[in-house]
């Protein structure tokens, strides 16, 4: 199957597909390159293509040297290139060589694509990636291990596409009144992956967006956040400006089309600013029409022992406050886990310190439906360190110890995360 999807790619100056492609035009100058165990690899031919929701793109040596990428998806925006569930996948075919290297072999390291241009109307795709790829020594005798090499800094601009999405796409409305005053989302973007479906609209500085975790017809409980979220920045320009989330109200999606990524509703509660610094802002007369969203893989996951037991995350809203990003990992049991760091974080090892400080931490547990119980992170009782930072997705582990207001304390351990904050 690689071996017919590079080669057909690369036929595809010749031989265009049939079908409502439209007519190309000229091309711009295209480029495709990645560092390959520190040596620059840079193509000859590159190419790529959309049909029935998948992607593929692909780099190619004038004797036979090839890079291939592929996944579920299309337009911009962050996708996996994990093979698991055929989500996606990485490829690299050395020349003169059937010995084919494949990201499969790697399934805990990040593998993923950043697609930065999705243009339809010129037929270029633009972007970046990264991921690592293995192959045995010898195919016919597995025992003597492996081989594997790094791919990074990987870059791909103005490739050829040819894709089978209608290049006008019809243009979504979504609006609200913020204490009477009505805003109107100028830019909208929309995505649905394993955290649920994720809109965000900006008018100039302000910026305001929701997150539903288990979309579907009916609906959403804004009251404790649970359900979902809403989220509103009055000034995405500055760091220190204050941030709302809902404390009440209500999403409703009345239209639904998975098939074509659309969705509609309406929504209205009440936002508060996190800290309690200003007054809350009523907002009513919520609308999302007919909003297109693009359907990605996510590469979040969590885990973690509290005292001993196991805890895994399956839904992790992320929210951006005065400068810091705050990670919610919670799961079936009513449990959470956040953890605050700075949204310019960056590799290192760092104390815990008391919330809301930066690189700190709480948990919460329902003790009884509607009643929660919180514990904050005792300062320097652990650590969180971060290990990678890539393309906005960073990687980590934690331990700490917490403690609530009446003194029990609970010990969090071998924690580790991946989360995804281009959101």
């Amino acid at each position: 199957m690689v071996f017919a999807a590079i080669f057909s790619l690369i036929s595809c100056e010749n031989e265009p597909l049939e079908g409502e492609f439209g007519e190309t035009p000229e091309p711009l100058i295209a480029s495709f390159k990645v560092d390959i165990d520190g040596q620059t690899f840079v193509a000859d031919h590159s190419t790529a293509i959309t049909v029935l929701g998948r992607t593929t793109i692909a780099g190619v040596k004038n004797d036979g040297e090839a890079v291939t990428l592929s996944f579920s998806g299309a337009g911009i925006g962050n996708y996996s290139l994990f093979p698991s569930n055929l989500d996606g996948s990485a490829t690299y075919l050395p020349a003169d060589d059937s010995n084919l290297y494949l990201n499969e072999f790697e399934n805990d390291t990040i593998a993923k694509i950043e697609i930065s241009k999705y243009d339809i109307e010129n037929h270029v795709v633009s972007g970046t990636f990264e991921f690592i790829a293995s192959r045995y020594l010898d195919p016919e005798d597995e025992s003597l291990g492996t081989e594997t090499k790094v791919f990074n800094n990987g870059t791909f601009e103005n490739v050829p596409l040819q894709t089978d999405i209608n290049p006008e796409p019809e243009v979504g409305i979504f609006q609200v009144e913020l204490d009477g005053e009505l805003l109107v989302g100028e830019t909208i973007t929309a995505s649905l992956n394993a955290d649920g479906l994720k809109i965000n609209a900006t008018n100039g500085i302000r910026q305001i967006g929701f997150q539903i975790f288990d979309p579907q017809l009916g609906s959403f409980s804004l009251l404790n956040d649970e359900d979902a979220l809403v989220i509103y920045d009055p000034d995405i320009t500055d760091d220190e400006s204050l941030a709302y989330h809902t404390s009440d109200g209500t999403i409703n999606i009345t239209s639904l089309d998975m098939a074509n990524g659309k969705v509609s509703g309406d929504f209205s509660g009440i936002l508060t600013e996190f800290f309690g610094s200003a007054a809350d802002i009523e907002m009513t007369n919520g609308i999302f029409q007919d909003i297109n969203f693009s359907t990605t893989a996510s590469p979040d996951s969590a885990s973690a022992l509290i005292n001993g037991e196991p805890f895994d995350a399956t839904i992790f809203p992320v929210v951006f406050v005065s400068g810091t990003i705050q990670v919610n990992f919670s799961n079936d049991l009513d449990e959470e886990i956040r953890i605050i760091f700075p949204e310019n974080v960056s590799e290192g090892i760092y104390p815990v310190t008391a919330p809301p400080a930066m690189y700190s931490a709480t948990y919460t547990i329902e003790t009884a439906p509607g009643t929660e119980m919180e514990y904050d992170a005792i300062p320097d009782s652990g650590e969180i360190i971060i290990t990678s930072v890539v393309n906005e997705v960073v990687k980590g582990t934690f331990h700490f110890q917490v403690e609530n207001s009446t003194g029990e304390i609970i010990d969090i351990t071998e924690g580790e995360f991946i989360i995804d904050v281009s959101f």
